[in-house]
């Protein structure tokens, strides 16, 4: 059930900036492969510090980034 339950998190957190991540990156030049490689470091990031964390505190903790961050960011 947990597993679920961190997929779900997982999801939500990444899909509902994902928008957001891109225009932020397109308005400071990036290229589209820029873009994706960007998006993939980040996705590895908080994939790494979730794992990380959740194991060395035995505790499940999820890691994603802020979408009023990543607006404000965008705007800037």
């Amino acid at each position: 059930m947990s597993a679920i339950a961190g997929i779900t998190t997982g999801l939500v957190g990444f899909l509902s900036s994902f928008v957001i991540v891109i225009a932020m990156m397109q308005n400071l030049g990036a290229t589209d492969g820029q873009i994706a490689s960007g998006l993939l470091v980040v996705c590895f990031a908080i994939g790494i510090t979730t794992l990380f964390l959740s194991y060395t505190s035995k505790a499940p903790i999820t890691i994603a980034w802020s979408t009023p961050g990543a607006a404000l960011i965008a705007g800037a």
